[in-house]
């Protein structure tokens, strides 16, 4: 997941000031990075000494970008980064893992799904 726009995102929110452009610029990188897959989207995990895999959970994973861009739509209220999340959500649903645990398990998936509903309820009003 993006760290360092989660955490931009966090602190405009937090003190109710814009991000800087920057943020909207990585969003939109990464947001190109998304590769379609359980009816939704996912993004690569990369590492330079071997292909890119894939993670469910909330550390580099779908879950984690679902509220990476949860959180862009409740601050930026850019329309994509509120399908981004949504799609994120539907890719996730298709997770096979058996795992609970809150960071790379079904917990943090749930978590997801808690933000992208809550983007789907903003979208809605």
């Amino acid at each position: 997941m993006g760290w360092l726009p989660f955490a931009l995102l966090r602190w405009a929110k937090a003190t109710r000031t814009n991000p800087d452009s920057i943020v909207t610029q990585k969003l939109s990188e990464l947001a190109s990075l998304a590769e379609p897959h359980g009816g939704g989207v996912r993004w690569p995990v990369h590492n330079a000494t071997r292909a890119p895999i894939f993670m469910d959970g909330w550390c580099n994973g779908t879950a984690g970008h679902v509220l990476l861009f949860a959180l862009a739509y409740d601050v930026l209220r850019v329309d994509g980064f509120a399908e981004l999340a949504e799609r994120g959500a539907e890719s996730a649903w298709a997770a096979e893992m058996e795992l609970g645990t809150l960071c790379c398990g079904l917990a943090s998936i749930g978590y997801a799904f808690t933000a992208a509903y809550q983007t789907s309820r903003q979208l809605a009003e």
